[in-house]
């Protein structure tokens, strides 16, 4: 026997909330742009060699941004 659950549609504005993030996480991938985020996790985050916020990290991020003075970028 075939057992159907039926589910109310969606709330209205729980679908706003959803779209508002799942747009931010777009524009911010999108943008290439992360904010280094400290916080208890670190200790477990794939990416902490190349993270500014953390020490081994930090070097390989500063050789990667070109400096930018009066001459231009070198």
């Amino acid at each position: 026997e075939v057992r159907v659950q039926h589910q109310r549609p969606p709330d209205e504005a729980a679908t706003w909330v959803a779209d508002d993030q799942l747009a931010h996480a777009v524009a911010t991938v999108r943008g290439e742009t992360f904010v280094a985020a400290p916080n208890r996790h670190c200790d477990r985050c794939e990416f902490r060699t190349s993270c500014p916020a953390q020490p081994e990290g930090a070097a390989i991020v500063s050789a990667r941004t070109p400096d930018v003075s009066a001459e231009g970028p070198t």
